[in-house]
């Protein structure tokens, strides 16, 4: 295994003995913290070596992991960890991205607290560098070397479980409310994402693979899965474009890596940046570059092979989810591969295209009509179970910004808070021409205040420190009315439609419902 962080300055190398040895140590000292088969191991961390770490001991106890990216802000946090009270939760005292150091512990201190107040929580453990732990603001905190100090020297075994047994729980996007807890069975994720890359991704023993990701996206499966093909996995800590836009590219050529994961924003980034990494880059080790999180277009995929990488490269454009665990449809190496398109169905699901307008399952995947994605029979990465889903609440107006999915309801949940807000209705656009979806955010003022650019400022630093950089509306509008249904149901899709230039069409609807939605006005 490489070690990489931020501009690749350092390469650290871990061997399998290292990495074995590693796993015992954490293992050893979470059962001595009391850990049993299904508690739940939280981690607030970057893609760095002790996540994987921490995933496997927890793993190998049966407990059930579950992690989110450090730049999530307090609110996104306890939305998700409340709700499946872990009995141990890792977190980092400091990040670094886009050459900035970021200190964490301020937050941390902030959702440790809430957290601590429940007992099934025995312990925050901060992998720190330099920082000093306040353990006196949250008793439950501890070091990283503290942590480890509990290990009794006890042998690594891994728990044999049924192949159903939950292993992980990952999150929706919080469409309706606080996320879904996702739970997947350690079976069904280890099977589905291992047949997607030798079938898809033509992934091969001993091969080198670079998967560019965050612990907070389904994409870190495939960082941990690659260890099952024995050969080197590369693990990279940063932003993508520092120092330059070429950084994971050199990466490639200087580890000779043969599969690389990355996203359709990416290589639209990369294309844009007018670099041609072909004629700068040895990239003669590189069979397979994939990309998914958010729609490859046909001007990126003509670019890739036109100008910017070796036509010998095999370009998978992927679809799956994080309540799949796997893809849906994705690449074949064996067939064409055409620009703006997906080559054919992921092996073993049975994917169809359903007409939008009918609840009756109605197929219309041969009449070039766009429809929705389905899958019509069971698969083996299925979850098992949402956890602590009372509620049945349906999902809709999900965001994709640079293929990074949330729920419209995370941003309400921080804009509600505004004591200068009457209501709001968030969205993403993207119109035909566009390579990606941009978040909008419309607002509707008290009558007693003004919308000025310093409530946008407000607005957006909220954002950004209660849920992530990630989060924040690239664009925030004062509209005199948010539309609702009659219900109080905020009109997410029909507007998202209308600003993406789609020209739905609503005349249908009775007066009292277009009086309600105030749709002309918006």
């Amino acid at each position: 295994m490489n070690v990489v962080s931020e501009g690749a300055d350092h390469i650290r190398n871990v061997t399998w003995r290292e990495l074995r040895d590693d796993v015992a140590k954490v293992a050893g000292a979470m059962v001595a913290s009391g850990v049993q088969e299904g508690d739940r191991i939280a981690a607030v961390i970057s893609n760095r070596l002790e996540a994987i770490v921490i995933c496997l001991a927890a793993l190998s106890i049966g407990a059930i992991w579950s992690s989110s990216s450090p730049d999530m802000g307090v609110d996104g946090v306890l939305s998700r960890l409340t709700q499946i009270r872990p009995k141990l939760v890792f977190c980092e005292s400091e990040v670094t991205y886009n050459a900035k150091q970021r200190d964490l512990l301020p937050n941390h201190c902030q959702w440790a607290k809430v957290l601590s107040r429940d007992a099934q929580l025995t312990k925050v453990v901060v992998i720190s560098g330099q920082r000093e732990i306040p353990t006196e603001e949250c008793h439950k905190m501890t070091t990283w070397d503290r942590f480890l100090d509990l290990d009794t020297g006890r042998p690594l075994t891994f728990k044999q479980l049924p192949f159903d047994h939950p292993g992980f729980i990952v999150y929706s996007s919080g469409t309706s409310g606080p996320p879904k807890c996702i739970v997947h069975s350690a079976g069904g994720l280890l099977l589905q994402v291992r047949k997607d890359s030798f079938f898809s991704y033509d992934i091969r023993k001993g091969d080198t693979i670079l998967q560019y990701t965050t612990t907070g996206w389904i994409m870190w499966a495939m960082v941990l899965v690659s260890l099952s093909f024995g050969g080197r996995v590369v693990v990279y800590d940063g932003s993508p474009f520092v120092p330059d836009a070429l950084v994971l590219l050199r990466l490639v050529e200087r580890l000779r890596v043969n599969v690389l994961g990355t996203s359709a924003k990416f290589l639209s980034m990369l294309m844009d940046s007018w670099v041609k990494p072909r004629d700068v880059i040895d990239l003669s080790s590189l069979r397979t570059i994939t990309s998914t999180g958010s729609t490859l277009t046909a001007k990126t995929a003509r670019w890739f092979y036109k100008e910017g990488f070796p036509q010998n490269i095999h370009l998978v454009s992927t679809c799956g989810g994080t309540d799949l665990a796997c893809s849906l449809i994705s690449g074949v190496a064996t067939q064409p591969l055409y620009a703006g398109e997906i080559q054919a169905a992921a092996l073993g699901m049975a994917v169809d295209i359903f007409d939008v307008d009918s609840d009756a399952g109605v197929s219309i995947r041969m009449s070039g009509t766009p429809g929705e994605l389905v899958c019509t029979r069971p698969f083996p990465s299925q979850p098992v179970s949402f956890w602590g889903d009372n509620t049945g609440e349906k999902s809709d107006g999900v965001l994709n910004p640079a293929g990074v999915r949330f729920g419209s309801a995370e941003i309400y949940n921080v804009i509600d808070g505004d004591k200068e807000i009457l209501d709001s209705l968030c969205v993403g656009q993207r119109r035909q021409h566009d390579s990606d979806e941009t978040v909008v955010l419309f607002v509707q003022m008290y009558p007693a205040y003004k919308f000025t650019s310093s409530v946008v400022n407000r607005l957006r630093e909220a954002v950004r420190s209660k849920l992530s950089p990630r989060h924040v509306p690239h664009y925030i509008f004062e509209v005199p009315d948010i539309p609702h249904t009659i219900n109080g149901k905020k009109i997410e899709i029909l507007v998202k439609k209308i600003i993406s230039g789609q020209n739905p069409q609503i005349e249908q609807a009775d007066a009292q419902q277009q009086q309600k939605w105030n749709i002309s006005r918006l």
